[in-house]
């Protein structure tokens, strides 16, 4: 009952919910990593990113958790991935990115 053909981008041809149907989202945080970015204000950002995560899977626990993927990517004069799109709920900054490259 309520479920239906999903027309997700993540969940494509699967039997799912309507709540996941509506509120499916990919996120994808892009962190500035120059040399003008103080640590501080670097660690800031990184733990910005985890409350936002934190806050979204806190207020859909019973909606639909598994329709938040997560990835991130830091950028000075090059962006690159530092943590690939994954479920929220699984989602960790890699120990070695939790730090600004100073400029990379």
């Amino acid at each position: 009952p309520g479920a239906f053909t999903c027309r997700s981008v993540l969940r494509q041809g699967e039997r799912c919910c309507g709540a996941c149907n509506r509120y499916c989202l990919e996120l994808v945080f892009a962190i500035d990593e120059s040399g003008s970015i103080k640590d501080k204000h670097f660690s800031a950002a990184i733990e910005f990113t985890e409350d936002i995560v934190s806050s979204y899977l806190a207020r859909t626990s019973k909606l639909a958790p598994d329709c938040l993927r997560v990835g991130a990517v830091k950028f000075s004069h090059h962006a690159r991935v530092v943590a690939n799109l994954t479920d929220a709920r699984e989602f960790r900054w890699p120990e070695e990115e939790m730090t600004p490259s100073g400029g990379g």
